[in-house]
Formats: structure tokens, sequence, C-alpha cells
């Protein structure tokens, strides 16, 4: 199980360059100041170690779901494995599936959808679940509602990076 997934909005055109090219784009992130920068510049989008309990404020489950709120976190076509030991993944959501997950996430209210998976947030938390825990994983579906809204808006796809 991935224990960080990083996202960065990618073109076509680096879409047919392969996988050995949108690794070389989530490489380059490892330096801090590029990180910050496509970060600041919403090329990047970065769930750390909380992108499960964030999938699970979409999805209501840990597994998939069936709905397009998997399409946000995991979803996609894998591409391969990628990193130093071959136990990462690259994961492409195309051009036309994120503008589906765009307006899936235009659509939600984080509010709500946090109330009514706050049971299942709170027993994959191990019962705790403070204020501030929430406040970050509503931050987070803030952040990905601006990230896929840029990348739709300009034709672009999604490339995902798991970190093991």
């Amino acid at each position: 199980m991935a224990i960080a997934v990083l996202m960065r909005r990618v073109s076509p055109e680096d879409v047919a360059r392969g996988l050995e090219h949108l690794e070389s784009g989530f490489g380059a992130t490892m330096d801090d100041d590029v990180f910050a920068a496509e970060a600041a510049a919403g090329l990047l989008c970065s769930l750390g170690r909380d992108w499960a309990f964030v999938d699970l404020a979409l999805t209501g489950d840990r597994h998939t779901s069936g709905t397009l709120a998997d399409l946000v976190v995991l979803g996609g076509d894998p591409l391969g494995q990628a990193g130093p030991a071959d136990r990462d993944m690259i994961i492409l959501l195309d051009v036309e599936k994120t503008a589906v997950a765009a307006a899936y996430l235009g659509d939600i209210d984080p509010d709500a959808l946090l109330e009514q998976r706050r049971p299942q947030l709170s027993e994959r938390a191990g019962g705790v679940l403070s204020d501030e825990f929430l406040a970050g994983v509503r931050q987070h579906l803030e952040n990905l509602r601006a990230f896929y809204t840029a990348a739709a808006k300009a034709g672009q796809a999604v490339a995902k990076r798991t970190y093991l």
C-alpha cells in the first residue's frame, strides 16, 4: 500500500513521451525548490501520507467504490512501476477523465462530505479524529478541487505517483 501520493498536471505531449518522461518530472520534485515552485503554480498536488483519509472521505470505502469519486486519488490507468526499486507506481488519469473528476469535485460540499464520512474516518484513525485533522483533510479536498479544475481548463491529464 502506498504511503504517499503526489499528482502532477501534465500535457498530452508529456503523456505521449511515456513513463520515463513522467517519472523524470516527478523526480525533479525531489528538489525542495522545484517542489515548492510547482506546488505554488498549481502544477503539483501532494496528498502525502493523508491520501488514504482523503480517498476515504471521497469514496466512503477503503476499496474501489465504483463511483466517480474513485477517479480523484488513485483512479486512472497504471502506466508502470517507477522509482529506484520499481516498487512505486505511476497512474495516469487521461484528459477526459480529468475533466470528469474536476466536475465531480466541483459538485461536492467538503463540509457535508466530511460530516457524512466521519464514522469511516474515525474508524480509520483508530477512533480518534481531531477537528484539526479534519480541517487538514478538508484543505486537501479544496486543493484537489483547484488542482483538477485548473488541469481540466488547460486540457491536461493528471499523472499520479505513489511512494512506498
